[in-house]
Order: C-alpha cells, then sequence, then structure tokens
C-alpha cells in the first residue's frame, strides 16, 4: 500500500514505510505509540504531557514510582510539530531526567523521535540508571 504526499505542490507517491516524503519533508499524518517491552502501549494524535498517570498504566507494577506525583512534573512531553513531525520535550521542572537513546536529554529541547527510538527516565544524580524504558512507533491515521 502507499499514501499520497498531502502538500498540493508535491503529491508524491510514498511506500506504506515511509513516514516523511523525500520529495518535500512533508510528514506522513501518524499517532504516536510509546510501547513497554512487556507489550502495554499508550498512543496519542496530539501533543501531550507523559505523566505519572500515563506511566501507571504502561508500568502498573514498580517503575511508575519514579515519576512525581507533583503537578507539573511530568518527565517530558510528546509534541506533534506543525509539519506533522513528532518531538520529545523534557520538561526542565521533573527531578528526574528523561533520556532519549541512552543520552540525557536537555529540560525545554525538542528532540525529534524516529521509530525504534527508546525513551526512559533515570535518576538525576545517576543518568545510566535507566527506567521504564518506551519504544517509539507511529501508526498511519488515515
Amino acid at each position: 500500500m502507499s499514501w499520497i504526499c498531502p502538500n498540493p505542490e508535491c503529491s508524491f507517491e510514498n511506500s506504506d514505510d515511509v513516514i516523511v516524503c523525500p520529495c518535500d519533508g512533508t510528514y506522513r499524518r501518524t499517532r504516536l505509540v510509546l510501547s513497554t517491552p512487556e507489550g502495554g502501549s499508550w498512543r496519542t494524535a496530539i501533543t501531550m504531557d507523559v505523566t505519572r498517570r500515563a506511566y501507571g498504566r504502561l508500568y502498573p507494577g514498580v517503575e511508575h514510582q519514579y515519576v512525581p506525583h507533583n503537578e507539573g512534573a511530568h518527565p517530558f512531553s510528546v509534541v506533534k510539530a506543525a509539519n506533522g513531525a513528532w518531538q520529545l520535550v523534557a520538561n526542565a521542572s521533573c527531578p528526574i531526567r528523561t533520556v532519549l537513546n541512552t543520552v540525557p536529554c536537555e529540560g525545554g529541547r525538542a528532540y525529534p523521535l524516529k521509530p525504534g527510538d527508546e525513551i526512559a527516565i533515570a535518576p538525576a544524580s545517576n543518568p545510566a540508571s535507566l527506567y521504564a524504558p518506551l519504544r517509539v512507533s507511529f501508526v498511519p491515521v488515515e
């Protein structure tokens, strides 16, 4: 199956496994999916804060305990940019670190997300200790 670039000036036909049109850089409309190694998943089609509640659904056991209870202290947000690209924005107000592909994220900075990326949380004192990994994938919105 394929998809047509939604940019009226392009209209290039892309294969189904392509997320970004190679002709003009327009992103395919997708939902972001964050998955745990145990098979739990969380989906969104809009910009969202990933809070303790989301982690509690993904990791009902122990891992969500590391995410603070405080309002506004979520570890990160997933942001859908105007061009359709998905980004991770670490929360500078959160006492724990957000890590993308084993690299600690700077608070407030946007990091592009690609299929297969791994997001984790870590103590601020030891960003090498990774907890609650989440695998990034996308589902087309038709």
